[in-house]
């Protein structure tokens, strides 16, 4: 059953359209000690907070080493001062950014909507 559940959660497509089959979501809540703990946060990132958190968690998982290294790249070429060294590295970014783009598990950046709340027993209220 962990093994069927991480399958599900690796379709990109299911987890951010939300249409996970009903068990993938009733079962480990209902029976949690039949999925490890690994599997569990899995099914809590990919499905708690919403599609675009969603799509955060699937491009990490899928293409994070990828952006990360963009990341180093980009410093590395920011500090630079060797013409040389600079036109190796844009080659290398260019290279990463052109497969990233071509991955089937990217699907564009991470927007968050920052909502204010008052406490106090309306709390929950608020939330719809």
């Amino acid at each position: 059953l962990d093994r069927k559940l991480r399958y599900q959660l690796e379709d990109p497509l299911s987890v951010v359209s939300g249409t996970l089959p009903l068990w993938a979501t009733t079962l480990p809540r209902l029976c949690p000690f039949l999925f490890s703990l690994k599997t569990r946060k899995m099914l809590l990132k990919y499905t708690a907070f919403g599609p675009s958190f969603g799509v955060h968690w699937t491009q990490e998982s899928k293409v994070g080493q990828l952006l990360r290294r963009r990341a180093t790249i980009q410093t590395e070429l920011n500090a630079q001062t060797d013409p040389r060294k600079m036109q190796e590295l844009s080659q290398e970014l260019s290279n990463l950014e052109e497969h990233v783009v071509k991955s089937n598990n990217w699907l564009g950046a991470l927007q968050s909507t920052l909502v204010r709340m008052t406490k106090g027993e309306d709390f929950l209220r608020q939330a719809d």
